[in-house]
Order: structure tokens, then C-alpha cells, then sequence
């Protein structure tokens, strides 16, 4: 193991395409791990965290969002609104905030 810290990719989309990056999470359980990333998955429109069903596990690469406060809805809905304004479906398509590990927003991606 490289150290504790890791780098943040918060994966914001609908319920379907949520489900669809659990599923490369744990495929890319190796690559995320060398590079010292883990993924937060965030169901929209509503900025929640999934239900895994019976049938899945928790990664060790996923950590499920937990609401302390309205700092993480806003940050989600902040970030959902420039998504919109810029063209993205974030439902359907979806999109990633890579934070760093000083806790910066690296960037925003699709």
C-alpha cells in the first residue's frame, strides 16, 4: 500500500448508470487501488447514496456518501447545475469531481 490518502472521484448520475460504476468499480478494483483512488457514488437527481441490492458488495475502492449538514448536498447540487448549464444530462450521462488530495477540486468531468 502507497499510504492512507487517496484521491476522490465523486461519481454523480442517475440510479442506472450509478449501478453501472459499481460495477466497473469492482472490475477496476486493481487500477483504482495503484492509483490510489476511491470512488463516491452519488444516485441524482436527489444526491443520495445507492442501495446495493442482495447481491453486491461494497468495493473496498467505493465509500458510500454519508449527509453531515447541507455542505455535501450543496456542493452536489452546485456542481449538478454548472453540469446542466454546460449540456450534461446528469441523470443519464452523468459526471465525475475528482478532488485531490489536499481536498481541492481537480476537476469535473462526464
Amino acid at each position: 500500500q502507497r499510504g492512507i490518502e487517496k484521491r476522490v472521484v465523486i461519481a454523480a448520475a442517475g440510479k442506472d448508470r450509478i449501478q453501472q460504476v459499481l460495477a466497473e468499480a469492482i472490475d477496476l478494483q486493481p487500477e483504482l487501488a495503484d492509483n490510489d483512488l476511491v470512488v463516491v457514488p452519488v444516485v441524482m437527481p436527489q444526491g443520495v447514496a445507492p442501495v446495493l441490492g442482495d447481491d453486491m458488495s461494497q468495493p473496498a475502492n467505493v465509500a458510500l456518501p454519508v449527509t453531515v449538514g447541507d455542505s455535501w448536498k450543496t456542493l452536489i447540487d452546485d456542481e449538478a447545475s454548472d453540469a446542466i448549464s454546460q449540456g450534461v444530462s446528469i441523470e443519464e450521462e452523468g459526471f465525475c469531481i475528482i478532488l485531490k488530495k489536499n481536498g481541492r477540486v481537480g476537476q469535473r468531468t462526464r
